[in-house]
């Protein structure tokens, strides 16, 4: 037994605080690291990405409750922004025009501008919002990129609007 003890005598371990305390500063260095190198461009392009398809949804659901008028989108891709045609306002923009790029997101389509008719088909031009009045769309592709390169597309289906 005494040899034991005479072995362990004049080892020091760690204690409990000293234990705690490095386990609270690499915490808090591992939270700086991570907030420095995460970035939201990912977030902004969803962000953005959603807006649009809550926006597309919008001026469709217009075109189908007002006989009266044309509504649609046109697309800006120089600017990065897009517009709403139609009078009024995007829904909670305060405005008719919604830019992309602010959030570094830039949106690229093709047609630039799609309408809708009073059945919610979508069309490449319009003369009025009779069915039927205006450019037949084929199915559209419509991308929004961030600056690190992830994109999101949404596909608008011809004569349905539908979005995929």
């Amino acid at each position: 037994m005494e040899r034991a003890s005479s072995i362990l005598k004049g080892k020091r371990g760690f204690t409990l605080v000293e234990a705690i305390a490095v386990l609270m500063i690499l915490g808090i260095l591992s939270a700086v690291v991570v907030s420095r190198v995460s970035s939201t461009t990912a977030y902004n392009l969803y962000a953005e990405f959603d807006q649009f398809k809550t926006n597309f949804r919008f001026v469709q659901v217009k075109a189908l409750s007002d006989n009266g008028c044309v509504w649609g989108l046109s697309i800006d891709v120089g600017t990065g922004s897009y517009t709403l045609v139609g009078g009024g306002n995007l829904p909670l923009e305060g405005a008719a025009m919604h830019s992309t790029i602010n959030n570094g997101v830039t949106i690229s389509a093709a047609p630039a501008a799609i309408y809708f008719d009073d059945y919610g088909i979508p069309y490449t031009s319009l003369a009025n919002c009779n069915a039927g009045s205006g450019s037949a769309m084929a199915d559209t592709t419509i991308t929004m990129t961030e600056p690190s390169g992830g994109s999101k597309s949404i596909i608008v289906t011809a004569n349905t609007g539908y979005l995929r």
